[in-house]
């Protein structure tokens, strides 16, 4: 018998309808961004939670949340959805939320790889990389910084680890990678499922 995923988890267009309710309910302190296009078409989409959400403030600083580089780990937007939960609803009633808020600029992306994600959903559950070219690639691997250089990526197309075809090909890459350029994050979480360490 096929293991399912856990209905509770989300789906990718169930993350974008709880980010749009978010948007909805709390404009004046979230506001909704497309960062980019998976190669499927699906958005990719980042949250920014701020006192002036419609203003790029550079006298503060940028923090930025992402999750689900990798499709099977299903418990990582869970995480993303917390904070932005927490950040939202506490933020008219908590002193030390509503501060974390007005004086930085805090981006959430919950779920980066939409189009492996929906792969997991559609019975693959085991499924890690993205869809491109029909074996999909590690987008997490996909980086330009030491791209091919360690030993913890394969350059075998169906590795589950696979790099890519060149440094910073895919989709999701590019659009995390533009996200950290316009807004130069002081620091960046990626929420992974596999393990309890925090690497640095």
């Amino acid at each position: 018998e096929l293991k399912r995923v856990d209905e509770e988890y989300k789906t990718p267009s169930e993350i974008e309808t709880i980010l749009k309710n978010w948007e909805k309910s709390h404009p004046e302190i979230a506001k909704l961004h497309i960062i980019g296009t998976s190669s499927e078409g699906r958005n990719i989409y980042a949250l920014k939670i701020s006192d002036n959400v419609n203003e790029r403030e550079t006298s503060e600083s940028a923090i930025l949340f992402n999750s689900m580089h990798h499709a099977r780990e299903v418990m990582s937007p869970e995480v993303s959805l917390d904070i932005i939960e927490t950040l939202l609803s506490k933020y008219s009633t908590d002193l030390k939320i509503q501060h974390y808020v007005d004086s930085n600029e805090i981006w959430v992306v919950p779920m980066l790889n939409v189009d492996g994600n929906a792969k997991v959903w559609d019975g693959s559950n085991m499924w890690r990389k993205n869809t491109n070219y029909g074996h999909g690639v590690d987008i997490n691997r996909n980086y330009p910084y030491l791209w091919s250089s360690c030993k913890g990526s394969s350059g075998w197309t169906w590795s589950s680890t696979y790099r890519g075809p060149e440094a910073g090909s895919e989709p999701e890459t590019k659009a995390l990678m533009n996200l950290v350029k316009n807004i130069r994050p002081v620091f960046d979480i990626s929420y992974h499922a596999y393990s309890g360490i925090v690497i640095y």
